[in-house]
């Protein structure tokens, strides 16, 4: 959404090896380590272009009628597409293919999911122009320093306690819990 089009495989690029070694944990084969990437590009790079192009530039949710169109480009149509392709994961690990829909619809909402809570979250934060070095405020310098710390803590337990609590089927929640 911030770079020039040109440079959009750059970014897709860069984001391989970090790909590679998620999906390696989970043990996924190659193919299906391909189909997902590519699904996934594909549901970025939708989204951006949709918005880049209905929306132009910041502010992005000035308006109801802008953060509506927001949702229905990154959360309706562009997930819905890339699950089209996301659905062939789970059927080239060998799935039956008659489950197709049900595995579209577990992609769909997975990405959908994502648009909703983490996309306004970062693209209202890139519209604020602070610069924390110019301050001259030491509340706002704290103030700073206080979320970093709880930014930093929040990863702490997803990463270290959210296998402890996974059991429990509380890992969802947890892991969306510092978003509000």
């Amino acid at each position: 959404l911030f770079v020039p089009y040109k440079r959009w495989w750059h970014y897709a690029a860069a984001a391989i090896p970090a790909h590679i070694l998620a999906e390696l944990q989970v043990g996924m084969p190659v193919l299906q380590m391909a189909v997902a990437f590519a699904t996934n590009c594909m549901v970025a790079f939708l989204s951006a272009a949709g918005v880049r192009g209905l929306l132009g530039g910041p502010p992005w949710f000035d308006s109801f009628q802008r953060a509506i169109v927001y949702v229905v480009i990154t959360a309706v149509v562009c997930p819905a597409v890339a699950a089209l392709g996301g659905a062939f994961v789970r059927i080239s690990e060998g799935a039956a293919l008659e489950s197709y829909w049900l595995f579209w619809a577990q992609w769909y909402l997975a990405n959908a999911l994502a648009s909703l809570t983490l996309g306004p979250a970062i693209l209202t934060c890139a519209e604020w122009r602070t610069d924390l070095a110019g301050s001259s405020s030491r509340w706002r310098q704290g103030e700073a320093l206080l979320v970093a710390i709880c930014l930093a803590l929040a990863c702490v337990v997803g990463c270290h306690v959210a296998p402890l609590i996974a059991a429990r089927g509380l890992l969802p929640a947890l892991l969306y819990l510092p978003l509000p």
